[in-house]
């Protein structure tokens, strides 16, 4: 499931305390509503975009770019570790939100 290996993720990093802190907060509370309880293997472009679409008017575009660059660390993590074969934040149809 896409939360446990974001908690793995998590774990692994080198952020001093007040960045982890962000990064974990942001992580629960913008990734984990839609993509938490989803295997690493379903989330696909569609998904990506489908989740910035229901943050953008929730949130600011600046807010949504940092968020969604924590997400594509995550899943280029993933690639690396062999967990799933492709990132869908690099999708020529995915676009990091502009701030």
């Amino acid at each position: 499931m896409f939360r446990d290996y974001a908690e793995q993720w998590m774990r692994g990093q080198t952020f001093d305390e007040s960045t982890r802190e962000s990064v974990e907060y942001r992580v629960r509370k913008h990734l984990y509503p839609m993509l938490g309880d989803r295997p690493l293997s379903k989330i696909n472009p569609g998904l990506i975009r489908d989740w910035d679409r229901s943050l953008y008017d929730v949130l600011s575009a600046s807010t949504r770019s940092v968020v969604f660059a924590h997400l594509r660390a995550i899943l280029g993590a993933a690639v690396d570790d062999e967990k799933i074969v492709k990132n869908p934040c690099t999708a020529r149809s995915v676009r990091q939100p502009r701030h």
